[in-house]
C-alpha cells in the first residue's frame, strides 16, 4: 500500500506537468508511459488550467482510456506500462485475470496530495427538480443503512465475479429522469454481454426509483462524453467522481467538474490503485 501511496503521489504530480496523449518522455518517471482509466475531463482542465497560468505542460508520460477493456489492450500491446484507476476497479481487474499485478516500482513520494476520490451524482445546478431528488435519496439511503448494504452486496460482492443485472421498477404515469451509464467500468457500471445493465450504479438507482417513486431511463454514454451529455441536456445526471488535482506550480486545489453543475451527497469514496502487467514485474 505504501508503494501504491507513493506511486499516486507522482502521477498526480506528473498529472501538474501535462494532459492526455503525447509522445514518450521518461524524464518525469521510471514509467515509460502511463494509462489513465475514466479520467479523460480532469486532464482537459488541467490542460486549460495550465494554459490560463502560462504553464508549460510536458505530456510525455500520460494517455487516457473511456473503459477497461481499451485500457488492458492497450497495456497489453505494450503501449503504455502502468494503468492508473479506482481501486475496486482494480480488485476486479487482477480477480477476473492473472495477467496483472499492483505496480511494484519504487518512486519518489515528495509532494502531499489527496489519494481518495468520492462517487456522486451530477445534475445541473438550474436543474433543482432532479438534484434535490437524488441528493435527498442518497442521504435518506445512507441514514437508514440501506447504502451500506448496497455496497457490501452490489459492489464489494462482484469484485470477484462480474455483476450481474438490476431491474429498475417502473412506476406508471411516474416522472422519468435520464441517467448516462457507460457500461465498461465494473463493478460499479457494467453492460452484461446480452445488453443488460449491471453493478452498483443500476442497484443505486433501483433504490432510488423505489424510495421516490420515479422511473430511471438509462442512456449509454462513453465516459469521455458525460459532461457534455449533461451540459447538453441529453441527461438529466451522471455519475461522477470529481479526482482532486493539486496544482504543483501555483499550490491551489482543485476537483474539476463542468460549469454550471453541483455533486450530490456523495454515495462512496474509492481509493487509486495502479496495476500493470506481471510480464512487466
Amino acid at each position: 500500500m505504501k508503494k501504491i501511496a507513493a506511486l499516486f503521489l507522482v502521477l498526480l504530480m506528473v498529472l501538474a506537468l501535462g494532459a492526455c496523449s503525447g509522445e514518450k518522455d521518461s524524464k518525469n518517471s521510471s514509467i515509460e508511459k502511463i494509462g489513465f482509466v475514466d479520467s479523460a475531463y480532469i486532464f482537459d482542465n488541467v490542460q486549460k488550467h495550465q494554459e490560463e497560468k502560462h504553464e508549460s505542460p510536458d505530456a510525455g508520460l500520460l494517455s487516457c482510456y473511456d473503459n477497461l477493456t481499451s485500457a488492458l489492450l492497450a497495456m497489453d500491446k505494450g503501449e503504455v506500462t502502468a494503468l492508473w484507476m479506482n481501486q475496486t476497479l482494480a480488485e476486479y481487474t487482477l480477480a477476473q485475470s492473472d495477467k496483472y499485478g499492483l505496480y511494484s516500482g519504487e518512486l519518489d513520494d515528495t509532494i502531499e496530495i489527496h489519494s481518495e476520490t468520492t462517487y456522486g451524482m451530477l445534475t445541473m445546478e438550474s436543474n433543482t427538480e432532479v438534484y434535490e431528488l437524488l441528493d435527498r435519496a442518497i442521504k435518506q439511503l445512507k441514514a437508514d443503512g440501506t447504502l451500506d448494504e448496497l455496497i457490501e452486496n452490489e459492489l464489494l460482492a462482484y469484485i470477484d465475479n462480474p455483476p450481474v443485472p438490476a431491474e429498475i421498477p417502473e412506476f406508471e404515469g411516474a416522472a422519468s429522469y435520464k441517467i448516462a451509464i457507460t457500461g465498461d467500468l465494473p463493478p460499479t457500471d457494467f453492460i452484461t454481454a446480452d445488453g443488460k445493465a449491471a453493478g452498483f450504479n443500476v442497484a443505486l438507482l433501483a433504490a432510488i426509483a423505489e424510495m421516490e417513486q420515479v422511473n430511471f431511463e438509462l442512456v449509454p454514454v462513453s465516459s469521455t462524453a458525460k459532461a457534455v451529455a449533461l451540459t447538453s441536456g441529453t441527461v438529466d445526471a451522471v455519475f461522477w467522481m470529481p479526482y482532486p488535482y493539486n496544482c504543483s506550480h501555483c499550490g491551489e486545489a482543485y476537483a474539476f467538474s463542468p460549469e454550471g453543475t453541483i455533486l450530490t451527497e456523495p454515495y462512496f469514496t474509492d481509493s487509486i490503485a495502479v496495476i500493470q502487467s506481471k510480464s512487466a514485474e
